[in-house]
């Protein structure tokens, strides 16, 4: 429904545990600095118990998938490694420092502090 209204795939910025803020990625913000806007807003205007998160994520219309926006830098390595990669009839070694991708389900949110 969000990217209907937003035309596409979108930036998730946590604000807190009130309220979240959602930016199109057509924009043309640039991640990096939305995780600086979110890191700035969370440490000096959320009370250390109500910050949500201190990432972006992005929302993938045509994939329906929210993840985690990774840096621009991180994204480079991430393209090199794939280019890297060896033909699937080869024996492949496993990266254990790289994360399994996660899908996020809606969390229902008690409304209680901890």
């Amino acid at each position: 429904m969000v990217a209907d209204r937003v035309g596409g795939d979108y930036y998730v910025l946590p604000s807190s545990v009130h309220e979240v803020l959602i930016v199109p990625q057509s924009a043309g913000m640039d991640p990096e600095e939305l995780t600086d806007m979110v890191n700035t807003v969370n440490e000096g205007c959320v009370m250390q118990d109500e910050i949500l998160s201190d990432h972006v994520y992005q929302y993938d219309a045509k994939e329906h998938k929210l993840s985690l926006c990774a840096p621009a830098k991180e994204m480079k390595q991430e393209q090199t490694m794939e280019q890297n990669r060896q033909p699937a009839f080869e024996e492949k070694s496993i990266d254990a420092t790289k994360q399994p991708e996660q899908s996020h389900e809606p969390i229902k949110h008690s409304g209680r502090s901890h």
